[in-house]
Protein backbone atom coordinates (compact mmCIF):
# COMPACT_ATOMS: atom_id res chain seq x y z
CA UNK A 1 0.00 0.00 0.00
CA UNK A 2 1.28 3.44 -0.88
CA UNK A 3 0.88 6.56 1.25
CA UNK A 4 -1.66 7.91 -1.27
CA UNK A 5 -3.69 4.71 -0.91
CA UNK A 6 -3.49 4.97 2.89
CA UNK A 7 -4.72 8.58 2.72
CA UNK A 8 -7.57 7.56 0.46
CA UNK A 9 -8.63 4.68 2.71
CA UNK A 10 -8.59 6.82 5.86
CA UNK A 11 -10.55 9.56 4.05
CA UNK A 12 -13.18 7.00 3.02
CA UNK A 13 -13.35 5.37 6.47
CA UNK A 14 -13.81 8.77 8.15
CA UNK A 15 -16.26 10.23 5.62
CA UNK A 16 -13.82 13.13 5.51
CA UNK A 17 -15.95 15.10 3.06
CA UNK A 18 -18.95 15.14 5.42
CA UNK A 19 -19.40 17.68 8.21
CA UNK A 20 -17.34 18.12 10.29
CA UNK A 21 -14.85 17.70 7.48
CA UNK A 22 -11.28 16.51 7.60
CA UNK A 23 -9.05 18.30 5.09
CA UNK A 24 -5.95 16.94 3.39
CA UNK A 25 -3.72 18.33 6.17
CA UNK A 26 -5.77 16.50 8.82
CA UNK A 27 -5.65 13.25 6.86
CA UNK A 28 -1.90 13.53 6.23
CA UNK A 29 -1.25 14.09 9.95
CA UNK A 30 -3.35 11.03 10.85
CA UNK A 31 -1.67 8.75 8.32
CA UNK A 32 1.83 9.95 9.21
CA UNK A 33 1.20 9.52 12.94
CA UNK A 34 0.19 5.91 12.40
CA UNK A 35 3.10 4.97 10.12
CA UNK A 36 4.73 1.84 11.55
CA UNK A 37 8.09 2.30 9.83
CA UNK A 38 9.90 4.25 7.12
CA UNK A 39 12.40 3.21 4.47
CA UNK A 40 16.10 3.67 5.33
CA UNK A 41 17.51 6.99 4.09
CA UNK A 42 21.16 8.07 3.75
CA UNK A 43 22.62 10.80 5.97
CA UNK A 44 19.52 11.00 8.14
CA UNK A 45 19.30 11.55 11.90
CA UNK A 46 17.44 8.74 13.64
CA UNK A 47 16.24 8.66 17.25
CA UNK A 48 15.99 5.68 19.59
CA UNK A 49 12.84 3.75 18.71
CA UNK A 50 12.70 4.79 15.03
CA UNK A 51 11.90 1.84 12.78
CA UNK A 52 12.94 1.22 9.19
CA UNK A 53 13.07 -1.37 6.45
CA UNK A 54 15.95 -1.51 3.96
CA UNK A 55 15.53 0.18 0.57
CA UNK A 56 15.68 -3.31 -0.93
CA UNK A 57 13.28 -5.17 1.38
CA UNK A 58 14.67 -8.28 3.05
CA UNK A 59 11.57 -9.03 5.10
CA UNK A 60 13.08 -7.68 8.33
CA UNK A 61 12.29 -4.67 10.50
CA UNK A 62 15.04 -2.70 12.24
CA UNK A 63 14.80 -0.36 15.22
CA UNK A 64 17.29 2.21 16.49
CA UNK A 65 18.86 1.24 19.82
CA UNK A 66 21.62 3.91 19.73
CA UNK A 67 20.68 7.23 18.08
CA UNK A 68 22.81 8.76 15.37
CA UNK A 69 23.00 9.68 11.71
CA UNK A 70 22.93 7.07 8.97
CA UNK A 71 25.90 6.68 6.67
CA UNK A 72 25.97 7.91 3.07
CA UNK A 73 25.71 4.31 1.87
CA UNK A 74 23.24 1.75 3.12
CA UNK A 75 24.51 -1.10 5.29
CA UNK A 76 24.56 -4.65 3.95
CA UNK A 77 21.45 -5.91 5.70
CA UNK A 78 21.46 -9.66 6.29
CA UNK A 79 18.78 -11.70 4.56
CA UNK A 80 18.06 -13.70 7.66
CA UNK A 81 19.41 -13.55 11.16
CA UNK A 82 19.84 -16.64 13.28
CA UNK A 83 20.47 -14.59 16.39
CA UNK A 84 17.57 -12.83 18.09
CA UNK A 85 18.00 -9.06 18.33
CA UNK A 86 20.95 -9.00 15.93
CA UNK A 87 22.50 -5.49 16.05
CA UNK A 88 24.49 -3.68 13.37
CA UNK A 89 26.07 -0.26 13.12
CA UNK A 90 25.37 2.39 10.52
CA UNK A 91 27.44 5.56 10.36
CA UNK A 92 29.50 6.60 13.38
CA UNK A 93 27.08 6.11 16.27
CA UNK A 94 23.83 4.77 14.84
CA UNK A 95 23.00 1.18 15.79
CA UNK A 96 20.07 -0.84 14.46
CA UNK A 97 18.54 -3.94 16.00
CA UNK A 98 16.66 -6.56 13.99
CA UNK A 99 13.30 -6.77 15.77
CA UNK A 100 11.64 -9.35 13.56
CA UNK A 101 9.64 -9.70 10.37
CA UNK A 102 8.43 -6.50 8.71
CA UNK A 103 4.68 -6.21 8.36
CA UNK A 104 3.49 -5.57 4.83
CA UNK A 105 1.13 -3.00 6.37
CA UNK A 106 3.20 0.14 6.76
CA UNK A 107 0.27 2.26 8.01
CA UNK A 108 -2.20 1.39 10.76
CA UNK A 109 -5.36 2.36 8.88
CA UNK A 110 -7.70 1.23 11.68
CA UNK A 111 -6.06 3.44 14.32
CA UNK A 112 -5.80 6.41 11.95
CA UNK A 113 -9.49 6.05 11.06
CA UNK A 114 -10.51 5.82 14.71
CA UNK A 115 -8.53 8.94 15.52
CA UNK A 116 -10.10 10.69 12.52
CA UNK A 117 -13.59 10.09 13.89
CA UNK A 118 -12.48 11.27 17.34
CA UNK A 119 -11.10 14.44 15.73
CA UNK A 120 -14.46 14.99 14.05
CA UNK A 121 -16.18 14.41 17.42
CA UNK A 122 -13.96 17.03 19.07
CA UNK A 123 -14.90 19.52 16.36
CA UNK A 124 -18.58 18.83 17.02
CA UNK A 125 -18.23 19.60 20.73
CA UNK A 126 -20.46 22.45 21.72
CA UNK A 127 -22.72 22.37 18.69
CA UNK A 128 -26.34 23.03 19.52
CA UNK A 129 -29.58 21.89 17.96
CA UNK A 130 -30.98 24.38 15.45
CA UNK A 131 -34.63 24.79 14.46
CA UNK A 132 -35.57 27.18 11.68
CA UNK A 133 -39.07 26.68 10.33
CA UNK A 134 -39.19 23.28 8.64
CA UNK A 135 -35.49 22.63 9.31
CA UNK A 136 -34.62 20.82 12.54
CA UNK A 137 -30.90 20.09 12.73
CA UNK A 138 -29.92 17.88 15.67
CA UNK A 139 -26.34 19.16 15.72
CA UNK A 140 -25.96 18.22 19.39
CA UNK A 141 -26.11 14.55 18.39
CA UNK A 142 -23.27 14.84 15.90
CA UNK A 143 -20.55 14.34 18.51
CA UNK A 144 -22.19 11.12 19.75
CA UNK A 145 -22.51 9.80 16.20
CA UNK A 146 -18.82 10.51 15.53
CA UNK A 147 -17.81 8.71 18.74
CA UNK A 148 -20.00 5.76 17.76
CA UNK A 149 -18.28 5.62 14.36
CA UNK A 150 -14.86 5.75 16.06
CA UNK A 151 -15.77 2.66 18.07
CA UNK A 152 -16.06 0.69 14.81
CA UNK A 153 -12.29 1.07 14.37
CA UNK A 154 -11.14 -0.09 17.80
CA UNK A 155 -8.50 -2.79 17.56
CA UNK A 156 -9.53 -6.12 19.00
CA UNK A 157 -7.24 -7.33 21.77
CA UNK A 158 -6.56 -10.76 23.15
CA UNK A 159 -7.42 -11.21 26.80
Amino acid sequence: MTRAQALSEVALNCASDQYPQLDSTDLAALVDKWESYTVWTASTAYAVGDRIVPTTPNGRLYQVIIAGTSDATEPDWPEYTTYPYYAMSDGQDLTWEDIGPASPKRWDIMSASREGWLLKASRATGLVNVTDGAVNAQMGELQNKCIKQASRFVRMGVL
